[in-house]
């Protein structure tokens, strides 16, 4: 167990929160990241999902005036972040039309690339939290290298 200061409960129960909305997006993407005859590209959550994913990169990398960037690490740990990259990574190109394949792209890669800050710095023996994936086209390497768009 371990004691924060009220300004990190602050920004952890903030972490929770965004993680909490950055699920609400990846899980709903069928409903607004595809522009066909039923629906039409929702761009404002897209940009959502892209402010959320660069705040947790930025908070991993620099933490903020009380938190380390180990401790953000930490913090997010203890949220869903990481069933919500997996299901991300789940996600097959092919069950989308090839209209939203570009969006969904970003999606992926910007939760990806805030993974990578998540996930940058840790030993492999602290990556036995994370889930086995069986996603043929990622590797960890890959994961820990994902440009950013």
């Amino acid at each position: 167990m371990r004691v924060i200061s009220q300004v990190q409960g602050e920004l952890f129960f903030q972490l929770m929160n965004d993680v909490a909305v950055l699920g609400k997006l990846i899980y709903s993407f069928e409903n607004w990241g595809i522009d066909d005859h039923f629906s039409t590209l929702d761009s404002q959550k897209l940009m959502q999902l892209c402010r959320l994913c660069l705040k947790i990169r930025n908070l991993c990398t620099m933490g903020d005036a009380a938190t380390t960037p180990r401790e953000v690490q930490d913090m997010l740990r203890e949220t869903e972040f990481v069933s919500h990259l997996s299901y991300t990574l789940s996600l097959n190109y092919k069950d989308f039309s090839s209209s939203c394949r570009s969006t969904l792209a970003k999606v992926i890669n910007q939760v990806c690339s805030a993974s990578q800050q998540f996930c940058k710095g840790m030993s492999r023996t602290k990556f036995s939290f994370l889930p086995t994936w069986k996603v043929p086209w990622l590797s960890w390497a890959t994961l820990l290298s994902v440009p950013y768009l």
